[in-house]
């Protein structure tokens, strides 16, 4: 099969967390090789050498804010995975851009899979209380009544428009809080990240400190999580049927929507229907703090197990220009219900046990193989 005859994929973020796990995952597939030319866009060379020469995908050296570069290779592809950064809007117009090209050379609407993320939800509690609203994917005018300038929500509309505009077919999936170390070639290879951001960010200013640190209020408001090596796919299609003998985690979600607009595009509801929710249990914020404090307290990195609340002054010492806003997700509420994701057969099980379970391990990756400062 010529290349011109593939199923071109082009793919943003496949170094990252939920990037490199989606990627492998449909390198994956028996006749992905005959079937698919799977094509990355990466920053790093050397990580793009490795990716090419190891597992075949065509890398394009660079970045995906590049309108240029982003409006050529989306142009040229039929299928693109937006893993990489969901706040970019010059990537965002530079792929509907891309897209717009496709349909009007081909006739044919290009699918974008756009990652985006449940802090698009939060609302103003601050820590200081649990929520009674619930988001559902399937509620389309909930949905439609959030603000224009919540969280991701500008990328969000941007992407929508090329579906509504008829050029693209465009479906929206918004990971809760991922927890858990993505294991795969990729990351054993040094290409790709291993693990959630979420540590990173909030260690450096707890050890500062010296004792755990409740970042909003009194941490009650209340976030959803799902394990990145989370769900099992029910479906009676021959390449489902394949993914289930592999690890099906919470980014396969996204194989399980690849398989399907694909194959049964009909049945898959896209643009403002196309939203799809992944999130399985939830936690309140002061819950994860407080298991935070005491590994930490066991490890004597901080002076007392129970945590104490961040001052405003500290906010701006420890996070900078970014506090305001990190504060404020840090502290919402977002909570949701994955009608969509488990109609479409995703089928997720891990509980917030788990979640608390993982912090442990977590924490001392952080500690043993980076530098918080």
């Amino acid at each position: 099969m010529s290349s011109q005859s593939k199923i071109i994929v082009l793919i943003t973020g496949a170094t990252g967390y939920i990037g490199a796990s989606v990627l492998y995952r449909l390198l994956s597939f028996p006749d992905a090789q005959s079937r698919f030319e799977f094509r990355a866009i990466v920053r790093d060379a050397e990580k793009a050498k490795k990716l090419a020469e190891g597992f075949g995908v065509k890398t394009i050296v660079g970045s995906h804010s590049d309108k240029k570069l982003m409006e050529e290779e989306v142009a040229q592809a039929d299928v693109i995975l937006a893993t990489a950064d969901c706040d970019d809007m010059d990537a965002a117009i530079a792929t509907n851009a891309g897209m717009k090209r496709r349909y009007e050379s081909t006739g044919k609407r290009p699918i974008l899979v756009h990652t985006s993320g449940t802090a698009v939800l939060v609302d103003d509690a601050l820590g200081e209380y649990a929520s009674d609203v619930i988001w559902e994917d399937e509620n389309v005018a909930q949905l439609d009544s959030l603000p224009p300038d919540a969280p991701h929500r500008a990328v969000e509309l941007e992407a929508l428009s090329a579906d509504q505009q008829g050029y693209a077919k465009t479906y929206i999936v918004c990971p809760s809080v991922i927890y858990g170390p993505a294991r795969n070639p990729l990351v054993d290879a040094g290409i790709a990240n291993s693990r959630t951001i979420m540590f990173k960010l909030q260690l450096p200013a707890i050890l500062k400190r010296g004792y755990g640190t409740i970042a909003a209020g009194k941490g009650e408001n209340v976030w959803c999580n799902v394990h990145i090596d989370e769900g099992e796919i029910e479906c009676q299609r021959h390449a489902c049927l394949v993914l289930m003998s592999l690890a099906l985690p919470a980014t396969d979600f996204y194989v399980l929507l690849f398989t399907s607009v694909l194959e049964e595009s009909k049945h898959v509801p896209h643009g403002k229907e196309g939203y799809f929710f992944l999130g399985v249990d939830e936690q309140k914020s002061i819950q994860y703090i407080n298991e935070v404090t005491r590994v930490l307290f066991g490890l004597g990195k901080v002076k007392s197990l129970k945590p104490t609340p961040l001052t405003e002054e500290e906010a701006e010492q420890y996070f900078g220009g970014s506090a305001k806003y990190l504060l404020r997700a840090i502290g919402g509420n977002a909570r949701c219900v994955s009608n969509r994701a488990k109609r479409l057969g995703w089928k997720p099980s891990k509980t917030t046990k788990d979640f608390l379970d993982s912090i442990e391990e977590e924490v001392g990756f952080w500690l043993k193989n980076w530098s918080l400062d």
